[in-house]
């Protein structure tokens, strides 16, 4: 089976999402319930440097057919990465301590890496590579801007590494624009993990319009600004 999978979601939950609450997050439910509408079966919460884990909001996902994958975004040297299936609960973390703690069931993915902003990871994903299992297929681009996902899928394809498609939701405008199908035996995180890793993702993917974009780029401004 396939399943429809946004594993790069952020909600009213994030402990900056708490702080500039002007960014418009959705709560958990209401991502949940969204997702839930548009057929998706996969989802990970992977807020700024905070595990989140809540048994309503787990059972609240699964009553609703939709897998909840525990993720989190963490600064590794000041650089952005997801990890999944960790037990970290920081903001900020060395790359060699996540050296020390992968294993074969958890999964790191290098989201937007080539969008030249500070905290992507740029040349250090290249000097980390090692560590990563995938890369992400960035949601922010338009018909006539997308050099960096293309440079992202150019390594992706040149290392045989898979290409996961996220939304990076954190405004409405984004959820939906770009997400993964992930074929899998079953519905469970390690099935989907070891998916993810055996390449069995398509990335499923359209440019944002002007308007989209230029929300998109405000939001992302101002997150650059307030240094989240």
């Amino acid at each position: 089976m396939k399943l429809k999978a946004d594993l790069h979601l952020h909600t009213t939950e994030d402990l900056n999402g708490k702080q500039h609450s002007f960014f418009k997050l959705l709560s958990p439910n209401e991502l949940i319930d969204l997702a839930w509408q548009n057929g998706y079966e996969v989802l990970s919460l992977t807020h700024h440097g905070f595990l989140f884990k809540d048994d309503y909001i787990e059972a609240y996902a699964k009553e609703r057919g939709i897998l909840l994958i525990s993720g989190i975004e963490v600064l590794a040297c000041g650089k952005h990465v997801l990890l999944y299936n960790f037990n970290i609960d920081e903001e900020e973390i060395s790359f060699e301590k996540i050296r020390r703690l992968k294993n074969s069931s958890n999964l790191v993915i290098a989201p937007h890496p080539f969008y030249g902003t500070g905290k992507c990871l740029g040349r250090k994903l290249l000097s980390n590579i090692d560590l990563f299992d995938a890369i992400e297929f960035c949601h922010f681009y338009t018909r006539y801007f997308n050099r960096p996902n293309k440079k992202a899928s150019k390594l992706a394809s040149q290392l045989g590494l898979p290409l996961i498609g996220n939304s990076d939701t954190h405004i409405r405008e984004q959820f939906g624009t770009t997400y993964s199908l992930i074929e899998t035996e079953e519905k469970s995180m390690e099935a989907v993990i070891s998916s993810i890793k055996s390449n069995r993702a398509e990335v499923i993917s359209r440019p944002l319009s002007t308007l989209e974009f230029l929300k998109v780029a405000r939001s992302s401004i101002l997150e650059s600004f307030l240094e989240i």
